[in-house]
């Protein structure tokens, strides 16, 4: 099965709803070959690739083949900087800027694993805000709260975290 992607993909309201909408539609399938056609896309927003590393794992755990085809250079470009085409067959290539965030899962459990994600991929970016370590502290426990409500409230099994603050 092949889906053609209409538009761009925005962090908005219409882009989180087609992604979600790909969930909807296919998420009865089993045994599938399901081809994500990107070929009218010009814009991808990066840290929505954790919604979408999210779909297309739901799509796969029903048995299904998920793949990626036509992606613009500069989509494909970003997102094996960031690593979410690495499992699609893609090689990662390196971020000489430092301005990618890494996309990562983390099993619920692995606050330390979740700890020096958020120092490494985002405290000690260059591009980030300079800050005292009294307030990265502060930053990181606000966030490890977000990660904490979705691990205990939201019953979740996967984390999937990337956010593009860059």
């Amino acid at each position: 099965m092949r889906i053609d992607i209409p538009n761009d993909i925005k962090s908005e309201y219409e882009g989180y709803n087609l992604i979600v909408t790909w969930l909807n539609t296919y998420k009865h399938l089993s045994g599938s070959e399901i081809i994500f056609d990107f070929t009218k896309v010009t814009f991808l927003e990066a840290n929505l690739s954790a919604l979408i590393g999210t779909i297309f794992e739901i799509l796969e755990s029903n048995g299904n083949k998920v793949s990626v085809i036509n992606m613009n250079n500069g989509i494909e470009t970003i997102l094996r900087k960031n690593a979410f085409l690495v499992p699609f067959g893609f090689d990662k290539i390196n971020d000489r800027h430092d301005t990618v965030v890494t996309y990562m899962k983390f099993m619920p459990n692995n606050n330390t694993g979740f700890q020096t994600y958020l120092n490494k991929e985002l405290l000690s970016k260059p591009q980030f805000p300079k800050h005292s370590e009294k307030l990265g502290k502060e930053i990181i426990r606000n966030i490890f709260e977000i990660y904490e409500n979705a691990r205990t409230h939201g019953k979740c099994v996967i984390i999937y975290i990337l956010d593009n603050i860059f």
